[in-house]
């Protein structure tokens, strides 16, 4: 947020900020004001991608020019989806070659790779379809086989050229640690200056392929996941958790049975009983979030509550 904020002090823009996300007033705000750039985030993207007023005649696009993403993985079927309503308006988003994209987290402060424009770097490196991008300058990074969290980095083995390996990033936007947590610090945060991301790339032809997550979820079938509380089964109020999951390439070759199945199996193993999934386990398609990337877990409770409506005691 500090970037986009210093670049419109630098090169003088109009910013437009809305109290909040409505996707109502942004297809409002960039037909009425001329939006030329807007970042989202996939939730977002997949959210606009629903909304009937996209495709309508009353909603204006033509004078956007730039859209990026950030914040978690694009799946290149919906950035193509979205481009194909924009080129479907007639001359509206016919600037729009690619949305614009890139990966980062909390840790690396903004941003570990971007997406190279034509021609960067003397042609060497181009954008590249599904790709999280490039190493921006002055960032390191290693691909390195499952290992415990905390484990230093000259145990760490590399994996071969190839082969899926969890992202390890070294560089002046990594922070020193998690505040006021010593022993989060010491399982991400490595000597040297290192940060372990927890998600797993395959590198090639210079780009990073994010794959999936390597920490929190067995064996990668998911690529994004939430926990929160629902009325349990015997309607005293108690609150027993549920997840939402996110199947990642692997999840939906594995089957969304035998993910919950081999999950539910995994979360038993690893929590007492009040903590396991009690409250289910539902496959969705994306988490909902804020801009900022923070989990909307309101919007999942909200929505379970209609679908399964007020759990009725037994006398």
């Amino acid at each position: 947020m500090h970037f986009k904020l210093s670049l419109h002090f630098i090169a003088p823009n109009t910013l437009i900020v809305l109290p909040s996300w409505d996707a109502d007033k942004v297809l409002e705000c960039i037909t009425k004001y001329r939006v030329t750039s807007i970042a989202l985030v996939p939730s977002l993207v997949f959210q606009l991608l629903s909304h009937p007023k996209l495709r309508s005649k009353e909603v204006d696009l033509s004078s956007l020019s730039g859209i990026g993403t950030g914040a978690a993985y694009l799946p290149p079927e919906a950035e193509k989806e979205f481009l194909n309503v924009l080129s479907n308006k007639g001359k509206k988003g016919g600037k729009i070659q690619r949305l614009s994209s890139g990966y980062g987290l909390s840790e690396s402060t903004i941003a570990v790779a971007s997406m190279p424009v034509q021609g960067m770097l003397g042609g060497k490196l181009g954008p590249k379809e599904g790709s999280a991008g490039v190493f921006l300058p002055g960032c390191s990074g290693r691909l390195c086989k499952e290992a415990p969290p905390g484990t230093p980095m000259e145990e760490l083995e590399d994996v071969a050229p190839g082969e899926p390996g969890e992202l390890y990033v070294q560089g002046p936007l990594t922070t020193l640690g998690y505040w006021e947590n010593e022993q989060a610090t010491k399982e991400a945060f490595l000597p040297g200056g290192w940060l372990r991301t927890g998600d797993r790339f395959i590198y090639k032809d210079g780009h990073l392929w994010f794959q999936d997550r390597a920490k929190d979820h067995p064996e990668g079938y998911l690529s994004d996941a939430c926990v929160a509380g629902v009325p349990g089964p015997r309607n005293d109020g108690e609150l027993v958790p549920r997840a939402w999951v996110v199947l990642s390439p692997a999840g939906h070759k594995a089957g969304a049975k035998k993910v919950i199945a081999d999950l539910n199996e995994w979360v038993q193993g690893q929590l007492s009983k009040p903590k396991q999934l009690r409250g289910g386990i539902e496959v969705v398609k994306v988490i909902p979030k804020n801009p900022t990337g923070k989990v909307l877990r309101r919007v999942l409770q909200d929505r379970y509550a209609k679908t399964h409506g007020k759990v009725k005691g037994k006398l």
